[in-house]
């Protein structure tokens, strides 16, 4: 089944032989696993690292990859890596931060680091002299009464 969107492939190749292939977790999981290839790794509280995969890709032009933290280790590691552009062909690495006060966080060579999840780039940027009007207008930051308690 490939929905509405005509379904495109990404070209992966390995840079270190040792590299494992992204593959789904689950037939209906929207990311597909990185793995690092570094040996015994740690990362201490508050520290951010930076974790080769051991793979390019080729993207479609009109699509880019976003590397998302994997579910069992968000409340622990977010990533901080930017998004991979169609036209990068170099080594895609993970950046991940511990965010866990007291604890590091460890991990072999062949561990599921984070997930890949390519979305479509569909947009085009138009300068205008006025922007059309909303019920919330330039309302900001919370607008809509949301905002979290703040500790004095």
């Amino acid at each position: 089944m490939t929905g509405f969107l005509k379904r495109e492939r990404v070209l992966v190749k390995r840079l270190d032989p040792e590299a494992k292939l992204p593959v789904r977790s689950t037939c209906g999981a929207a990311g597909f696993d990185l793995c690092s290839t570094v040996g015994h790794h740690s990362i201490m509280p508050g520290a951010t690292v930076v974790v080769p995969t051991g793979l390019a890709f080729e993207i479609p032009w009109g699509w880019c990859g976003l590397i998302r933290p994997r579910s069992s280790w968000s409340s622990f590691l977010v990533t901080v890596s930017p998004p991979i552009d169609a036209d990068y062909r170099g080594q895609v690495h993970v950046i991940l931060r511990n965010v866990h006060q007291t604890q590091s966080v460890a991990f072999d060579a062949g561990t599921r680091v984070a997930q890949i999840i390519f979305v479509p780039v569909l947009l085009d940027m138009v300068e205008v002299s006025e922007l059309s009007d909303t019920d919330r207008g330039a309302g900001g930051f919370g607008s809509t009464g949301d905002l979290p308690l703040r500790e004095r």
